[in-house]
C-alpha cells in the first residue's frame, strides 16, 4: 500500500507499506518534492513528479512478497 501523506506549501511524504513473515514493513521515502503518480502492475517502479510538474522519475520499488 501507498500512502502520500500531503504537508500543505511544505510538499508531501510518501509511506509504503507491505506484508513480512514478521508483520508489517514501513518504508518512508524521503522525498520533499514529489508527488506518486503511479505504481507498475508488478509494484517494482514508483512513477513520481515533482511538486510543479517539471520532471518526472521511476524510482525502483520493492515487490511484496506473497
Amino acid at each position: 500500500m501507498l500512502l502520500d501523506v500531503g504537508e500543505g506549501q511544505d510538499g508531501s511524504r510518501v509511506f509504503r507499506g507491505h506484508l513480512t513473515e514478521k508483520g508489517i514493513e514501513l518504508t518512508d521515502y524521503p522525498w520533499e518534492d514529489r508527488v506518486v503518480v503511479g505504481l507498475s502492475p508488478d509494484g517494482r517502479q514508483l512513477m513520481t513528479v515533482q511538486q510543479e510538474q517539471e520532471d518526472v522519475a521511476f524510482t525502483p520499488g520493492r515487490t511484496a512478497r506473497r
